[in-house]
């Protein structure tokens, strides 16, 4: 459609002595760079891969005044950064016509727009590229907030993302996580009980990291296994060798059989004890039962938050 106006621009810049120029360039400019400023947004917000990686291109190329990748890929698809869009172009539109900036050429609709502005309109021609720009970020920010990227209310996202929370297991311990294979024993780190992780606690508070419920608890309190509602058999085993302490750094919360919930706190452990006995305190969380899962936290972690996720 913008392409039926390049005539009626070819005439207004012939006459610009009579019209000082072309209204529609940028106007034009307004838009392409308010797409852009959208799909940014969509960038800074979004938490899937596939659509990061859409948008750094797309975003970019909106900037510059090819529009095509960022509106068909990303903003007509999400809707309301879309809609955003239209806001910010919208308003800086408006400060082009307040302040009559004119271009005397045809070029390249966005950043580098300027080229073909008057050159005594540029400061007028990069303040309204700002105001669409700024105007665009902050209402798709706004608007992806109350709306998920599926374009579903938020009150019915939340359910979808409940449901995927039930694919995650969470971080035991705050502390530092990282893969099975790099414990200090070499029973845990040549997968004999199973797949996993380790987390090295930074505090003394064992959470479930699963809705399930307890399966086996040991008279040494230094271990407990637990199912989750998916299925999965879970080890979690409090330091190395702590068997060995007879239970006295633990305090045992739950007793096997008992439903427990993401979060709930199963075992008090006395790290300092630990230690002081010569031990460490890696903790390994494996799955014994051989679920197919991927560790999607490496590092350091809170307690609750996702580290494994079963596929």
């Amino acid at each position: 459609m913008h392409h039926s106006f390049t005539a009626i621009e070819t005439q207004l810049i012939a006459a610009a002595e009579t019209t000082g120029g072309s209204f529609i360039f940028p106007i034009a400019s307004m838009n392409n760079v308010a797409q852009g400023a959208a799909v940014l947004a969509v960038l800074f917000m979004t938490k899937n891969e596939k659509l990061k990686s859409l948008c750094t291109a797309s975003g970019i190329s909106a900037l510059l005044g090819i529009t095509e990748p960022a509106m068909f890929g990303v903003t007509l698809k999400l809707k309301y950064p879309f809609y955003a869009a239209l806001i910010g172009s919208a308003c800086g539109s408006a400060w082009m016509a307040a302040t009559r900036t004119l271009a005397l050429a045809m070029g390249a609709a966005g950043l580098p727009g300027f080229i073909s502005i008057a050159p005594q309109s540029w400061v007028n021609f990069f303040i309204g590229l700002g105001i669409s720009i700024a105007v665009s970020f902050i209402m798709t920010v706004i608007l992806m907030k109350r709306h998920p990227e599926d374009g579903t209310p938020a009150k019915q996202s939340a359910a979808a993302a409940k449901a995927a929370a039930s694919n995650e297991l969470t971080a035991p311990f705050s502390g530092t996580v990282k893969p099975v294979d790099q414990a200090s024993d070499s029973v845990f780190a040549g997968k004999a009980m199973g797949d996993g992780i380790v987390v090295i606690p930074a505090d003394g508070t064992l959470y479930s990291p699963v809705n399930g419920s307890v399966v086996m608890t040991f008279p040494t309190k230094h271990a407990i296994g637990l199912q989750g509602e998916n299925g999965e058999e879970i080890l979690i085993h409090i330091g190395m060798d702590t068997v060995s302490l007879e239970g006295k750094p633990f305090e045992l919360l739950v007793s096997a059989g008992a439903e427990v919930q993401k979060g709930q706190p199963l075992i008090k452990v006395d790290l300092k004890a630990i230690q002081d006995a010569g031990l460490s305190i890696e903790t390994p969380m494996v799955i014994t039962n051989g679920k197919p899962f991927e560790i999607v936290a490496k590092g350091d972690v809170k307690a609750g938050d996702p580290v494994l996720k079963l596929k």
